[in-house]
């Protein structure tokens, strides 16, 4: 089987260098959200394998492995449910109307959606990068205290598909860094020209005293040249390579952030 091999090697080591993996199939695991690249310089990348690939790839084995016709039928079969079904819808929480129904309230959760739910027009929709952000939406939404009802949508391929869709307000809270304006600019944007960048005020202090250096050395060489053509985000970059600092999107779920009297 095509790929075979090194996909077996991702699963045993966790880890391969980013060339041994062909863009199409790197790009279709990202949507999945099976792997992560992580950066180990300036021109250094590597694939890691999150917990979800290495149920996957269990599928995949089953292919290559089956000794008989209905064996590989049955393989197959399974691999294609066990694709499709992770990724393949939004992952939300909020305190938003959905369907003409309130969402349920879970604490520490999430809700699945397979299709892309109607939504009251007066409710804010938050994209977010990162999943504890998701989960964790209660300990963040001081930022919005002027906006009653909030939905967050973790960012994956139908998050972008609804983006298309929605006549809602959206905001994009994600990394504040030269990786997290990129998806900003060349992802978001591309699906909803008037989804706007989410920069809390305070934003210059933080990244001077809690940024990191090593998260902006890591994306400099790939992004240094970004720009863009809104002058709030253009500030935002110039801030980031002014300070040579990234603040992950986590940062703000703290206590810290909130004591640095940050609100919106």
């Amino acid at each position: 089987m095509r790929h075979y091999s090194i996909l077996k090697k991702l699963y045993e080591d966790g880890e391969v260098n980013y060339s041994q993996l062909a863009s199409q199939l790197r790009k279709e695991l990202e949507d999945e959200g099976l792997i992560n690249i992580r950066f180990l310089s300036a021109s250094r990348r590597k694939i890691v394998a999150k917990d979800a690939f290495k149920a996957y790839f269990k599928k995949i084995d089953n292919i290559e492995q089956a000794q008989t016709r209905t064996e590989l039928v049955h393989a197959k079969s399974d691999t294609k449910r066990k694709r499709i079904a992770p990724q393949n819808g939004l992952y939300i929480a909020g305190n938003a109307y959905i369907n003409n129904r309130p969402l349920p309230e879970f604490y520490e959760s999430t809700l699945f959606l397979k299709n892309i739910p109607t939504v009251e027009e007066n409710t804010l929709i938050i994209g977010v990068e990162n999943f504890d952000n998701l989960v964790y939406w209660r300990e963040q939404r001081y930022f919005f205290e002027d906006d009653k009802e909030l939905l967050f949508v973790y960012r994956n391929k139908k998050m972008l598909d609804f983006l298309e869709s929605t006549t809602n307000s959206v905001l994009y809270f994600g990394d504040f860094d030269l990786a997290g304006i990129s998806i900003y600019e060349n992802e978001i944007r591309k699906r909803n020209k008037e989804t706007k960048l989410f920069i809390p005020q305070g934003i210059e202090t933080l990244l001077e005293k809690y940024g990191s250096s090593k998260l902006y050395m890591q994306q400099f060489n790939q992004f240094k040249n970004l720009t863009s053509k809104l002058p709030e985000v253009e500030n935002l970059i110039k801030m980031i390579h002014k300070y040579q600092k990234g603040l992950e999107q986590e940062f703000f779920i703290q206590s810290e952030g909130k004591n640095e009297n940050i609100i919106t």
